[in-house]
């Protein structure tokens, strides 16, 4: 049974988007709910 190469692809795709992309980076490993918190302070 051969893989599509969308399956092989695929968790490659997801750790470069964990790695580079994703909010939490963003806003400095807050979650979006705290970020808000903080900036209406």
């Amino acid at each position: 049974m051969a893989c599509s190469p969308e399956m092989i692809n695929s968790p490659y795709a997801y750790m470069d988007f964990y790695n580079n992309d994703r909010y939490q980076k963003k806003l400095g490993c807050m979650t979006p709910a705290e970020f808000i918190a903080t900036s209406k302070k």
